[in-house]
């Protein structure tokens, strides 16, 4: 299968070369993508481009060169470039929303902890009951959890 392609783009280039040297234009990379493309017909709006140039003797100038690669094969190559764009893009507006969310609820979280410390020390200093204590211990869990389990469907998404 390679072989047959390596063929095949040496029996084009065999052809690509003429013509640059025939319509006297020069072998440069958008000039030879040109024409390359033209012989092998991989488009065929590039091939009727050309041949109607051609059919009319009007001249390929460079500016017209220029034209028909940007018509006929730049135009691909840039969608893929701008979709490739657009992609990276929403990623990184997805990445800052997610980010910004994160950092709220990690403040959220510094909070209901600080408060949990807060508690935990009037447990020393107020001398609470054994009851008291449990309910103090039993809200700052419920309160831990919850925060926790934000946080966790929170970061789930980018894992």
């Amino acid at each position: 299968m390679a072989d047959k392609n390596l063929e095949k783009s040496f029996a084009t280039l065999k052809q690509t070369i003429p013509l640059l040297l025939k319509h006297k234009i020069s072998a440069i990379p958008t000039n030879y993508a040109l024409w390359y493309t033209y012989v092998s017909n991989e488009s065929p709006e590039l091939k009727t481009a050309v041949d109607h140039v051609l059919d009319n003797n009007m001249q390929l100038s460079e500016i017209k060169t220029k034209e028909l690669y940007r018509n006929y094969i730049a135009k691909t190559k840039e969608v893929t470039a701008w979709e490739l764009r657009q992609s990276v893009e929403a990623m990184l507006i997805e990445l800052s929303q997610s980010l910004q969310d994160t950092r709220s609820e990690t403040t959220s979280f510094k909070e209901t902890m600080d408060t949990c410390v807060d508690d935990l020390s009037k447990v020393e200093k107020e001398g609470l009951s054994v009851e008291e204590v449990m309910a103090l211990v039993r809200s700052l869990v419920k309160d831990i959890y919850g925060r926790s389990r934000d946080v966790n469907l929170l970061l789930a998404p980018s894992r």
